[in-house]
């Protein structure tokens, strides 16, 4: 669908998030419940991408340094 990998796999994630909300039928006893939630969040796990492995895709460069104190308001 996208030609970069990163936009990939939070389309993916997306997609597998649209799912997840369509399904709304829970289990009622403990163990079934706790198994699809497992299977949820490895499912979520698996197509999300780790931000903080990914290299920043833009930089922030201040343009002027003031290191002013605040004004302070008259008669304060």
């Amino acid at each position: 669908m996208t030609k970069h990998p990163l936009l990939a796999k939070i389309s993916a994630a997306t997609a597998v998030l649209k799912a997840r909300r369509e399904d709304t039928r829970v289990p009622l006893t403990k163990a079934a419940f706790e198994a699809r939630r497992k299977e949820q969040r490895r499912a979520i796990d698996e197509v999300s991408p780790d931000f903080r492995r990914c290299p920043p895709r833009s930089l922030v460069k201040m343009v002027s340094d003031r290191r002013r104190a605040p004004a302070r308001r008259q008669g304060r």
